[in-house]
């Protein structure tokens, strides 16, 4: 891999996981 490609791939998967955690707490907050 090269170092730029690796840590694009870390950032879009620390995005994922803070999205999944906004919507979490979203519906957490909703019902």
């Amino acid at each position: 891999y090269d170092r730029q490609r690796l840590r694009a791939i870390i950032v879009h998967q620390t995005v994922l996981i803070l999205n999944a955690k906004c919507v979490k707490l979203f519906y957490n907050g909703q019902f």
